[in-house]
């Protein structure tokens, strides 16, 4: 029985051996497994759950743009099957694959292309990440497993794959005290688990508690956080959200003092004075701003923002100029990271995190009202503004602020830019990545709304 739903991902499962692919019957023809999600939880559940097979996602394998929505192709990797596949299933090899109807021509190229990369064998083909490796799920479930018993932790089940990246992957593993989830990071971000673990002793009410972290393999495991709610960009929601954001300063005030520290466990600097030259080697890299494909930035387009370089480097001059310590800042700070307790506020994914003026930090939380297009937003801007600035009104009066805040938004635009370079590090073939691949230069492009009023 074929479900009837809108995919939102397909596998590429391998068979055992590796030489054959899974395809699943679709009335006369055949096609990858799909899904109604995308998560690599719930997508391993329903592989398992179906056909018998225990799978991990190794790496994302792409994704198809689908109208104005995206579907994920997830490449897994096989731990054992549990039997006979069932009828309406079936392991098929190469050169199979054009004796066969396909549901979608594009998904047997899709095949072709996994089985010409050697991806059934080896999953490392398919991305630079170390969770593609062949072995990496048993050694980082070990792992989890006696790190866990270490915090005199007992373990109640087995290890589960949460979710998985190019970025990071989560997994977690039930305890005597609930879940512990792992988290690993790439080597762009191979400081946050010694970050976290820092921020973890600095300020132990706002971060989850550090089962444990290895720092060569940036491996962090902390401790779950249920019960808890997040923030909704409502009105009614306007308090809390209020007090977040100054609970938020106040931690970053703090690590005012810490910055040499930061620096020396690897979080990049993003103080003004480092973000001219940082603009100009983005501007080379075209990999990730001139490939070929839908999104790229256009020659005009790259050639008005090398224009707008010297401007830039006049606006970040200012703003170095503001009485502003540098500190710690979450370029990924908003309300979807932001766990509320019956205790407060727990900050959570500190992976995005660099040095920089404050003055960036209020940019995520503001635009996420434009993005979702909230009700309310400029009421909600304007409080969460005062509330945030409310902290820094020693250091500067408020119309200062508002001033280093106009002068702060092409500087925080770039942050997010340089972040999503970092996080899309490890993509394959980019035409293979029709939503992913242009994070990049969709969010460098932003920077020509400050190029045009320059």
């Amino acid at each position: 029985m074929v479900e009837d739903f809108v995919p939102a991902s397909y596998s590429l499962v391998p068979s055992p051996d590796g030489d054959a692919l899974l395809l699943v019957a679709m009335g006369d023809a055949w096609g990858l497994p799909a899904h109604p999600c995308s998560s690599a939880g719930d997508v391993n559940r329903r592989i398992r759950e179906a056909f018998g097979i225990d799978v991990t996602v190794a790496t994302s394998f792409g994704e198809v743009l689908d109208g104005h929505s995206h579907v994920y192709l997830l490449a897994h990797q096989n731990h054992g099957t549990g039997g006979e596949l069932p009828r309406s299933a079936r392991w098929v090899e190469r050169k199979e694959l054009e004796t066969l109807l396909f549901v979608d021509p594009e998904q047997r190229k899709l095949a072709e292309e996994w089985f010409a990369m050697g991806a059934g064998h080896d999953q490392a083909a398919l991305s630079p990440a170390a969770w593609a490796g062949e072995d990496w799920f048993a050694e980082a479930s070990a792992w989890m497993t006696e790190a866990a018993a270490r915090a005199s932790l007992s373990v109640t089940g087995p290890v589960e794959q949460f979710m998985c990246s190019p970025y990071s992957v989560t997994m977690r593993i039930p305890t005597s005290a609930g879940f512990a989830y792992f988290k690993a990071a790439p080597p762009e971000f191979a400081y946050e688990p010694v970050l976290v673990s820092a921020v973890a002793e600095w300020f132990p009410q706002h971060t989850p508690r550090v089962l444990e972290i290895d720092q060569d393999r940036a491996w962090l495991l902390t401790l779950g956080l249920e019960p808890f709610h997040q923030i909704e960009p409502t009105l009614q929601h306007v308090e809390l959200y209020e007090r977040m954001v100054r609970v938020y300063a106040r931690m970053q005030r703090e690590t005012a003092g810490k910055v040499e520290t930061l620096l020396a466990m690897g979080v990049p600097d993003r103080r003004p004075d480092t973000l001219p030259s940082l603009l100009e080697e983005l501007l080379q890299d075209e990999v990730s701003l001139l490939y070929a494909g839908d999104g790229a930035l256009t020659r005009d387009e790259h050639a008005r923002l090398l224009d707008f370089v010297p401007v830039f480097r006049e606006q970040c001059a200012r703003l170095a100029g503001f009485h502003l310590p540098d500190t710690l800042q979450n370029v990924d700070f908003w309300r979807d990271n932001i766990a509320v307790t019956t205790d407060g506020f727990v900050f959570l994914d500190w992976a995005e995190s660099v040095i920089s003026s404050p003055i960036h930090s209020m940019n995520m939380v503001l635009r996420d009202f434009v993005i979702h297009d909230v009700r309310d937003k400029e009421e909600l801007h304007r409080r969460l503004f005062e509330a945030y600035f409310s902290e820094w009104a020693d250091h500067e009066p408020m119309e200062r602020l508002q001033e280093a805040y106009q002068l702060s938004q092409s500087g925080s635009v770039l942050c997010r830019a340089l972040s999503w370079r970092d996080s899309t590090a490890s993509l394959g073939e980019p035409r293979r990545h029709a939503y992913l691949r242009p994070a990049v230069a969709a969010n460098t492009r932003r920077l020509l709304e400050f190029a045009d009023i320059s």
